[in-house]
């Protein structure tokens, strides 16, 4: 799990999102409110099925919260490897996936990249 969460609010432009996820070379990021609480999750899919017309018309000024999953796969803080391990298997499109506390604040972030390491 990464701890030290790059997140973006969702008045943040599909632009800004794009050039965050390219220059950090993620695959999503965690949509927060002012209080670090998840509202949602835009992965690089959403930007670029956004963009190139399958879900819309493309323009700069669109807002992560006009595209965001807005009820994306969580794990809870004390979730186990395993647990991780079922949600990637079930839901294979779910990369990265938030890890939360009981008041539902972004306490980090675990990617498929972060499971392969259990296995080094």
């Amino acid at each position: 799990m990464t701890t030290r969460v790059m997140s973006v609010s969702s008045e943040t432009t599909l632009l800004d999102a794009g050039k965050k996820l390219a220059a950090n070379k993620f695959n999503g990021l965690p949509v927060v409110d002012v209080n670090n609480v998840l509202v949602g999750i835009v992965t690089e899919y959403d930007i670029i099925a956004h963009i190139s017309g399958r879900t819309g018309t493309h323009n700069n000024a669109l807002t992560v919260g006009e595209i965001m999953t807005k009820n994306p796969y969580t794990l809870s803080q004390d979730a186990t490897f395993e647990e991780a391990l079922t949600l990637f298997r079930d839901h294979q499109t779910a990369n990265p996936v938030p890890v939360i506390d009981n008041d539902r604040r972004v306490v980090g972030v675990v990617s498929r990249t972060d499971l392969l390491k259990g296995f080094e």
